[in-house]
């Protein structure tokens, strides 16, 4: 929850115009602009609740969720309550997971490392094509 407040607040403190400011000018070194803050907040305005309480469940987007809604001015206790009960519902699978696997770990373990493999170059793949296709936007807006 420390680690959501910190997001959270810093973003909303930083506000929407300074954050596309410095999309613009660092942004393609992490593959946004201050476009993409634009279209996400718009986003986020619209669907804020469930996907704070719904990216809870996600590992990578569960940290980053509180961005948006720091810059879109999302009210803090819904922010803090949707954060919360998804949290708890992340914790409740990961418990049911341990639970049920409990004396099954040595079986299941040897389809994990392909599995861990598979994510991984995915989530780089992914992350590599959206820098690419960020500078190329970030080049085109430059002129």
């Amino acid at each position: 929850m420390l680690g959501n407040a910190f997001w959270y607040e810093g973003s909303r403190a930083v506000g929407q115009a300074r954050v596309e400011a410095l999309a613009d000018r660092y942004g393609r070194y992490l593959g946004v602009i201050g476009e993409d803050v634009r279209e996400a907040s718009a986003v986020f305005r619209r669907w804020g609740l469930p996907a704070v309480f719904l990216c809870r469940f996600l590992p990578g987007p569960r940290t980053l969720i509180s961005v948006p809604a720091g810059i879109a001015e999302m009210h803090r206790v819904t922010f803090y309550v949707a954060t919360t009960l998804g949290t708890m519902g992340w914790t409740a699978v990961l418990m049911g997971a341990g639970w049920l696997l409990e004396g099954h770990w040595e079986r299941v373990k040897p389809y994990f490392d392909p599995l861990l493999i598979v994510v991984v170059l995915a989530v780089v793949g992914t992350y590599a094509w959206h820098l690419w296709r960020t500078r190329h936007r970030w080049m085109r807006q430059r002129g």
